[in-house]
C-alpha cells in the first residue's frame, strides 16, 4: 500500500484528519476509475479552498460532501443541500412552503372569480 503523502501535487490537504485523508484517497481513486482528468496544482488548490469553505472548516462535513459526490456519481464536489438551507437560515424551505400556500390562495381566488362570473352571466 502506498504511504500517504500530506502533499498532493505540491498542495497541502485542507484537513489533517484521518477520515478526511482516507475519503480524499477514495475520491482520487474514483476519479481515476472514471478516467477523469487528474487535478493540476492550481485546480487542486481551488478545489481544496472551496471544499474548506463549503464544509465550514469541518473535516466531517468535507467527508460528507465527498460521500455525496461519490454516491451520486458526480464529477465534482458540491455543498450538501441541507447545509445550504442551514446556512441561509432555511430560506429554501420557507420559500417552498410560501410557494405552496400562494398556489392554494391563487386556486381559491380563481375558483371564486369563476363562481362570480357564472352568477353574473346567469342573471
Amino acid at each position: 500500500m502506498k504511504r500517504f503523502n500530506p502533499k498532493d501535487n505540491g498542495v497541502h490537504l485542507p484537513f489533517n484528519d484521518v477520515d478526511f485523508i482516507n475519503k480524499w484517497q477514495e475520491w482520487l481513486q474514483y476519479r481515476a476509475e472514471r478516467k477523469l482528468a487528474r487535478y493540476v496544482p492550481t485546480g487542486l488548490k481551488r478545489t481544496f479552498t472551496k471544499l474548506f469553505q463549503d464544509s465550514g472548516g469541518s473535516p466531517q462535513v468535507a467527508v460528507a460532501i465527498i460521500d455525496q459526490s461519490l454516491g451520486n456519481g458526480w464529477q465534482g464536489l458540491f455543498p450538501i443541500k441541507e447545509q445550504q438551507n442551514f446556512q441561509n437560515g432555511g430560506q429554501a424551505n420557507t420559500k417552498a412552503r410560501v410557494s405552496a400556500i400562494d398556489e392554494d390562495v391563487l386556486k381559491d381566488k380563481l375558483a371564486e372569480r369563476i363562481r362570480q362570473r357564472r352568477q353574473g352571466s346567469a342573471q
